[in-house]
């Protein structure tokens, strides 16, 4: 019995680490080669938060209302780790953005240095939680389809840039995620350490982005739903007010380790915690009722107020289906199949109780991420990755269902297992192979079903700074670069692969300043163009050719144009 128990030891060793090995070192390559354009902000965010936390003023660790604490968190570690001088040569919290780049050049560092390794701690968090994604997982289907689905999961087109860029929404799914599964696990197990860790991570996932606080309803659903169907649930008599009492207390519990890990992570709440989730709930509420936000782009339209009301409550099952997988989307629509025929398959091997629990978060979180008028199609990312492990869950099924028709008796165990892991290898494989067929570039991946990247183009708004790395590389081929006056939009992240003077090229100008018209190179971007900024600077190159073009997917994201040559026509 020993010798058993060792060797299953062993084996769960083994098992995590190939698993946390799989979803981790794809995630470090090339953690340097684009930035998204939110990233400029919270690396610098990273560094308040560090001198902050440094220097002993916690308030000054209130950054971002979203508050984004988690992401902050990480980027301040990289500080630590690799400039802890910076605590003391800047003399206050607040930086402008280039002195924050002056001060790490003289000290022989770079930004995009310093962004790589606070996006190896991002890749490491994210690998870290889907492991225990896995973990949870597997207490509530069979391993193989635990395994299946996370790692459909972690290599969701969409989802695999945002779980390595130092930005909150890939950290918000990820944490929503597992917070989810370990309250599922506590339904079926009845025990408190569950309940406790769905709470800590519903806090995490709070302290990264307010949506977060959607897993209070969540859990509360679920409970109702086991406290209405189920004789043998966590809260005692069925349908009874003594169980609905018990239901109410844990939630109330969960909701306090909740707010414990919110005022224990956030130095900021030491000071003042009235305040700042009094600001917090101000801006959720200014949410739903913006007037104007930004213009946007989206099914093929300029939005020039870009305020989305219920007249586009199509926004976000759209914008799935743009951003999905035809592997996932199988996956998906192999489950629906598997349940019509669900008394002539495995029905054994699916917990559809926990299946339907996880469509009722999707269903639950776009309806509400719905209500709000900003959107972005990202805002989505916490109900792809439930949606990627109910894929699994299709597949599994079937796989095991052809398997048992095919393979039959006790003996033939071994046969059984190798032919269920290849079944799950050719899976996961094809849906790795969506992101390796764009990688580095993950934001350029669209449903090859709906038109892929060139037809995204027309329908879609993209450019989120992929495609200036390669337009900054350009540039810095260009003879003369240190002395030429060159402008961009989205200058703060070309500027993190440019490493000269960059001018910013501003939005809503009625008619372009002189000093642009004097420039030497616009670099102009597709988003922009989508969106109708600047539109004076688009019509005056209307008809003259770039000097290059940026394409990446079928996509022309960037576009450099020599202004000496126009000048001259």
């Amino acid at each position: 019995m020993k010798k058993d128990t060792q060797r299953n030891f062993i084996r769960e060793v083994v098992i995590v680490t190939l698993l946390g090995l799989a979803l981790l070192y794809p995630r470090l390559q090339q953690l340097g080669k684009y930035i998204f354009i939110d990233e400029t902000y919270y690396l610098k965010h990273g560094a308040q938060f560090y001198w902050a936390i440094a220097n002993q003023e916690f308030d000054k660790t209130d950054l971002v209302v979203h508050p984004g604490v988690t992401t902050n968190w990480l980027g301040a570690s990289a500080f630590r780790l690799f400039f802890p001088e910076y605590a003391e040569k800047q003399k206050s919290s607040a930086i402008a953005d280039l002195q924050f780049r002056r001060i790490l050049e003289k000290n022989d560092l770079s930004m995009i240095y310093m962004l790589i390794w606070a996006r190896a701690g991002v890749a490491g968090f994210n690998a870290v939680m889907l492991v225990l994604a896995f973990l949870l997982a597997r207490r509530l289907f069979n391993p193989w389809l635990a395994a299946l689905g996370v790692l459909l999961a972690g290599f969701d087109p969409f989802y695999f840039d945002y779980s390595r860029f130092l930005h909150v929404d890939g950290i918000l799914s990820t944490l929503m995620l597992v917070s989810s599964l370990a309250f599922l696990v506590y339904l079926k197990e009845h025990r408190w350490g569950w309940l406790l860790l769905s709470g800590v991570l519903a806090g995490l996932s709070v302290l990264t982005k307010v949506p977060g606080i959607l897993m209070l309803g969540m859990v509360g659903l679920f409970g109702l739903i086991d406290w209405a169907r189920r004789e043998n649930n966590a809260f005692g008599a069925p349908r009874s007010w003594r169980g609905l009492a018990s239901l109410a207390g844990k939630v109330g519990i969960w909701l306090a380790v909740l707010l414990l890990v919110v005022f224990l992570v956030w130095p900021a709440m030491w000071v003042d915690p009235i305040g700042r989730l009094a600001r917090i709930s101000a801006f959720v509420l200014d949410q739903g009722s913006a007037e104007v936000i930004s213009p946007m782009f989206f099914n093929g339209e300029q939005n020039p107020t870009g305020v989305f009301g219920w007249e586009y409550a199509y926004y976000y099952p759209l914008s799935y289906l743009w951003r999905a997988s035809p592997v996932t989307l199988a996956g998906l629509a192999l489950l629906a199949g598997a349940y019509f025929f669900r008394k002539k398959l495995a029905e054994k091997e699916i917990a559809w109780d926990v299946v339907g629990k996880l469509l009722l978060f999707v269903a639950v979180y776009a309806v509400l991420m719905t209500v709000s008028v900003k959107k972005f199609d990202r805002y989505i990312l916490p109900a792809v990755l439930p949606l990627n492990v109910l894929a699994g869950a299709g597949f599994y099924v079937w796989i095991r269902s052809g398997i048992d028709a095919l393979v039959s008796g006790g003996a033939q165990s071994r046969l059984r297992q190798a032919v269920l892991g290849l079944g799950v290898l050719a899976i996961v494989g094809l849906q790795g192979w969506q992101v390796y067929s764009v990688f580095p570039y993950g934001l350029s991946y669209y449903n090859p079903l709906m038109g892929g990247g060139e037809k995204a183009a027309d329908v879609m708004m993209v450019g989120y700074g992929e495609g200036l790395d390669q337009a900054a590389a350009y540039m810095m081929t260009v003879p003369n670069k240190r002395n030429l006056t060159i402008y961009s939009f989205y200058s703060n992240a070309f500027g993190f692969h440019f490493m000269h003077q960059i001018d910013e090229i501003l939005w809503y100008e009625d008619e372009i300043p002189e000093p642009m018209l004097e420039a030497d190179y616009w670099i102009v971007y597709r988003s922009q163009r989508q969106r109708g900024m600047s539109e004076v600077i688009f019509e005056m190159l209307e008809g003259h050719q770039p000097e290059h073009t940026v394409v990446i997917n079928g996509i022309e994201y960037a576009w450099v144009y020599k202004l000496a040559e126009i000048r001259e026509k």
